[in-house]
């Protein structure tokens, strides 16, 4: 059994003893783990060779410990039974419980499959089922595939700026830019896209809708450290797959704001909603009853004082907003998308992420998506859309720019 706390279990019927062996993550390291991904196939070769050392010299010294025990308890054993006046049986207690933990531990030598994994069953949370059984089981069987992956998709980055140099931002100093994201969902990748285009189309703020992370575990929020390289002022919307020990690694970096109210930036109007389910340690079902109280709790803010640009997760709370907002910006169906709605222009950043790896579980990919707001400082109005995409695996790229009339 192998058990990643506190995703869940993965139990596989590998031998035939009655021992079982159990495994357990109890810590990361960040460090050696970066520099074992980005380590040559020799370094690699050198990890597991030495991992496997290791777990060799462990299984020895667990059997003498085994060994040894079961020799006291066999001599205790025959002392209870036999009496000091028959030692005789201390000595048989001892062999016996020495024999019964070798044969055991034999047994598991003997009998060992490694491949009974390729038939595992999953114990956990439901929603992390398809990432530790069939994505990690299917798609990620070595780290060099991990590697050229991440090789080629920086590669095509860099001809997407080439392709849409020509292009550029609308050339007009009276418009925000304002690079809406979403639903990074742990990909790295996506962190490095943010930063090429925050840049390149000198943004002036980032606006995040949320589902940073996959599972909201105080694991994962460490992968937010990534966002302090960032030179412009990044604004986040927890989603539903984030979580409070998600929203207080991000309170923690600077210039990074949790978008859980009203801020005015450069005299626009801006209001953000958290996701009712980002509340809870662990992701879980929707729950119908919160999800509606969010919705009346919405409507009524919006009713009242509605701003410039309302940004929250879910889509059918974006609704909410349609013909009181005239900017909407949200997430969560992974899928780009432009709309308006009772004069409303409700905006879907798709996936910056990819899905992040439940992409992995799809063969074709899925694109990194986002799109970039050119807002009228005076006016406060939407004047055009720029929606990029790059699909890494096909060399796909995209940028649309819709006007708004």
């Amino acid at each position: 059994m192998v058990e990643v706390p506190p995703i869940g279990k993965v139990i596989a019927d590998t031998h035939s003893s009655p021992m079982d062996i159990q495994l357990s993550v109890k810590e990361i390291d960040f460090v050696a783990l970066s520099a074992l991904i980005g380590a040559d196939a020799s370094s690699t070769d050198e990890f597991i060779q030495r991992l496997t050392e290791d777990s060799r010299s462990a299984a020895i010294e667990l059997a003498l410990i085994m060994a040894v025990a079961s020799a006291i308890m066999g001599i205790i054993l025959g002392r209870v039974i036999g009496g000091r006046e028959h030692a005789g049986m201390w000595t048989i207690g001892a062999l016996t419980g020495s024999a019964v933990s070798v044969s055991m531990i034999a047994a598991i030598v003997l009998t060992y499959n490694v491949n009974a994994f390729q038939q595992p069953v999953y114990s956990g949370n439901l929603q992390v089922a398809p990432v530790l059984v069939g994505a990690v089981q299917d798609r990620w069987n070595s780290i060099e595939d991990l590697q050229d992956e991440v090789e080629r998709i920086a590669s095509n980055v860099n001809q997407f700026f080439a392709a849409v140099e020509g292009i550029g931002p609308i050339a007009t100093g009276k418009n925000l830019r304002v690079l809406h994201v979403s639903d990074i969902h742990n990909n790295p990748l996506a962190y490095d896209l943010v930063e090429r285009i925050s840049e390149g189309f000198m943004v002036d703020m980032i606006v995040d809708t949320g589902d940073i992370t996959d599972y909201g575990t105080a694991l994962e929020a460490d992968v937010l450290s990534r966002l302090e390289r960032l030179n412009t002022p990044y604004y986040y919307v927890p989603g539903n797959h984030d979580s409070p020990a998600v929203i207080d690694a991000f309170q923690q970096i600077e210039d990074v704001f949790l978008l859980t109210g009203d801020v005015e930036v450069e005299g626009i109007r801006f209001l953000g909603a958290s996701d009712p389910a980002s509340d809870v340690p662990l992701i879980a079902a929707e729950d119908p009853d919160k999800k509606s109280e969010a919705a009346r709790a919405i409507s009524t803010r919006l009713l009242n004082d509605p701003p410039d640009v309302f940004a929250v997760h879910n889509p059918d709370l974006a609704l909410q907003g349609a013909g009181l907002v005239p900017i909407i910006l949200t997430g969560h169906s992974h899928k780009q998308n432009i709309d308006e709605v009772d004069g409303s222009w409700i905006l879907d950043a798709g996936t910056t992420g990819g899905a992040g790896i439940r992409s992995f579980e799809v063969e074709e990919g899925v694109p990194l998506t986002l799109q970039l707001l050119y807002i009228d400082r005076e006016t406060s109005r939407l004047v055009a859309v720029d929606s990029l995409s790059i699909k890494g695996t096909d060399q796909e790229f995209t940028l649309q720019r819709q006007t708004v009339e």
